[in-house]
């Protein structure tokens, strides 16, 4: 249910989106002590390494998407948390070479 929340967030313009507010709603579904499955925690892994992203952390979105790959692999999600972790890893070489 957070996720989903945090979800129709990031669907605001990017004047109106509320970060902070996003990233709280992800990182309280990754941290939640229960999950139904993998799959679920996988979700959440990936919504939030999103919001970690979108605030300027793509070192620490990288790694949990990594965590998010692993939890998806053989579910719908898994491809789209694979392109994550690629673009999260090209966004990081990318910024080495800014200078």
């Amino acid at each position: 249910m957070l996720i989903k929340f945090a979800q129709e967030e990031m669907q605001t313009p990017v004047e109106d989106l509320r970060l902070e507010y996003v990233l709280k709603l992800c990182q309280a579904a990754y941290t939640a002590p229960k999950f139904k499955d993998n799959a679920e925690k996988g979700m959440a892994a990936d919504e939030y390494a999103r919001s970690l992203y979108y605030c300027g952390r793509p070192d620490k979105a990288l790694e949990i998407a990594k965590e998010a790959m692993v939890l998806l692999q053989g579910t719908p999600g898994f491809e789209r948390a694979k392109a994550s972790v690629i673009y999260y890893n090209n966004v990081l070489t990318l910024s080495k070479h800014i200078k």
